[in-house]
């Protein structure tokens, strides 16, 4: 049996030192560094979490897993999907700065989703409109315009230009038509009353759908909630909600740090502590022996710390007594601050 745990910008939802902390109290001393040289990187320039899920599942990149996750599992073959970020977009003499929403309520969330599409419908755009679901915001175009995640376009400076071709022409008529749509709508006036920025844009990540991997690598994904569901239903996988002995190799997706939005009346930390929990619940059940991999992704980094469940006991006291070595969450810190 193989745990893979991935731990998707938990910074973004909680400060480095309460996530640490919390992942220490839930290893329980349960976890141990496989060997001194248990630590390898991975960088993704789109996004180094859904990089590495897409390039494990058989996909080309992050883009073609976020078009999975967009889909919810139902594909129109001359459509693209993209996951949605709903943001604040600021001009600088060379880039755009992104902010991401804060406070937004479902309501006001469907009164600029219900704004957009009327702009959409009249304009006859190559695009069929603004969704809305527990999970998130998605849309589907005509158009395949494939870029980093919204996580990646916030850690780094995001270029203003689209592309010249048909692609990148139809994406720039679809934003400023949605921003037109919602200048002095009555969702940003009263934001701005309150001091919150104005929602002004999309940040579109996805594109065609690929097809579906022959032979999914894990053979169960724990419930988690959020992404770990979708991409469940995408791949026809079922759901863990409980530990399952017989599995080969387990999919621990804890993803609370990737969401700008909230849907489920939860904020982003307090999932995240959900997550955890879980974590801890499945860490103390694990047989002694099994490997598990803990996947520290921070935007377009992800730093791969490979463990082992042991016993707890005086045998491994008196090890560190003479042959001390750092611990894996001290290796997570390290990762972290790395990644900043």
């Amino acid at each position: 049996m193989e745990l893979t745990v991935l731990l998707d910008n938990p910074c973004a939802a909680m400060p480095l030192g309460e996530w640490t902390d919390a992942l220490r109290t839930a290893f329980n001393s349960r976890l141990r560094l496989a060997s001194n040289k248990c630590i390898s990187g991975y960088t993704d320039p789109q996004d180094a979490g859904y990089g590495w899920l897409a390039k494990n599942l058989g996909l080309k990149d992050a883009a073609t897993l976020a078009a999975l996750l967009a889909s919810r599992g139902t594909v129109k073959p001359e459509f693209s999907y993209y996951e949605v970020s709903p943001c604040h977009w600021a001009l600088a003499r060379d880039h755009a700065i992104l902010t991401p929403v804060q406070a937004l309520s479902t309501q006001q969330a469907e009164d600029l989703i219900a704004t957009a599409n009327a702009a959409i419908r009249a304009d006859s755009t190559s695009a069929a409109g603004l969704m809305q679901d527990e999970y998130g915001w998605s849309l589907q175009t005509l158009f395949d315009l494939p870029g980093p995640s919204f996580v990646s376009a916030l850690k780094n400076p995001t270029q203003l230009a689209y592309s010249d071709d048909p692609a990148g022409q139809q994406a720039r008529r679809l934003l400023n038509l949605i921003q037109m749509a919602w200048h002095e709508h009555p969702v940003n006036e009263a934001r701005q009353l309150q001091g919150q920025p104005a929602i002004n844009a999309l940040w579109l990540h996805g594109g065609l759908v690929p097809e579906l991997p022959p032979h999914p690598i894990f053979d169960c994904i724990m419930d988690t909630q959020h992404r770990a569901r979708l991409l469940a239903k995408a791949l026809h996988q079922p759901l863990c909600s409980s530990l399952n002995p017989q599995a080969r190799h387990i999919l621990l997706w804890l993803d609370a740090g990737r969401d700008s939005l909230s849907f489920s009346g939860h904020t982003a930390k307090d999932q995240l502590k959900l997550q955890i929990e879980q974590l801890s619940a499945i860490v103390q059940a694990l047989p002694v022996g099994t490997k598990v991999s803990l996947l520290n992704c921070q935007a377009n980094q992800l730093q791969r710390i490979e463990s082992e469940i042991i016993q707890p006991g005086w045998y491994w006291r008196l090890r560190d007594t003479f042959l001390p070595s750092r611990d894996v969450v001290e290796c997570l810190v390290m990762t972290s601050m790395l990644a900043a």
